[in-house]
């Protein structure tokens, strides 16, 4: 380079010209000539893969970069007890293990294929209905929940896909005292009774905005089989059934149930 074009390029960098202005230069080929370092297409290409590894993530995550070992990054502090990849637990069913009384179980959005049973009086937390999925994989009742307990809490998410070969293809409730708040049980089957949720004798369910459709239940109770008390606030029901060949069913309750006629209008 003469030493005319070197004093203009020294000149216009003294004037305090962004290093984007610097990048243009480049693109001429005057950074190149004047020795400056550059960073190199495999480094840039490291650098998106990184970044990108962290979308939708958090916690500690692994990435690789081309052929080399793989890397990790912390993608900040998870805000979920559970999620795909970054938080504690992967699976609702380790949290809710690991889980004492009165604690909150925060379940990212996703789906999660698992049957979970609680044996603890804990809130079971999703990030709102169709965002946390809890499918049932057609094995068992979705949540099924210790007799004993008086303070469970389910909320912000939705029960599908359960098949409960007893009672309760989304929620077998038994005896226990139970919260849903902004729940939609759908598509779940019990081949006796209970296709949405199952209450027994002594057991109490308050329902807060909940939906409870098209499940299916071999005897009665397509939507809900009460032989306990259940209450409502702003809950639907719509297109259960139960029977064979099937007919409309969205609650039953025999004996000392309660609740049917307030909850379904």
């Amino acid at each position: 380079m003469d030493e005319r074009r070197f004093d203009h390029v020294a000149r216009t960098l003294a004037a305090g010209h962004s290093r984007r202005r610097l990048g243009g230069l480049a693109g001429l080929g005057v950074v190149a000539a004047l020795g400056l370092p550059g960073e190199s297409a495999a480094k840039k290409s490291c650098k998106k893969k990184k970044k990108k590894a962290c979308a939708g993530q958090c916690g500690t995550v692994t990435y690789k970069c081309k052929k080399k070992k793989p890397k990790q990054v912390d993608c900040g502090p998870c805000p979920c007890t559970v999620c795909a990849s970054g938080c504690a637990f992967s699976e609702v069913q380790d949290a809710v293990n690991a889980a004492s009384d009165g604690d909150t179980i925060n379940v990212c959005a996703g789906t999660f294929k698992e049957t979970i049973y609680i044996e603890k009086n804990v809130t079971l937390a999703g990030a709102g209905i169709n965002q946390t999925i809890l499918d049932g994989d057609a094995k068992d009742s979705v949540i099924g929940i210790l007799p004993s307990l008086t303070a469970v809490t389910i909320r912000d998410m939705t029960l599908t896909n359960g098949k409960s070969p007893g009672v309760g293809g989304g929620i077998s409730n038994g005896k226990a005292q139970t919260t849903l708040i902004n729940l939609l049980i759908t598509d779940n089957v019990a081949d006796e009774r209970g296709g949405g949720f199952d209450v027994d004798v002594d057991g109490k369910v308050t329902l807060d905005n909940c939906t409870i459709s098209n499940n299916y239940a071999g005897q009665s109770g397509g939507g809900t089989f009460n032989l306990g008390a259940i209450t409502c606030t702003g809950t639907t029901y719509s297109g259960n059934t139960s029977g064979d060949p099937a007919v409309a069913d969205n609650c039953t309750e025999i004996g000392a149930g309660t609740g049917c006629t307030t909850c379904v209008a």
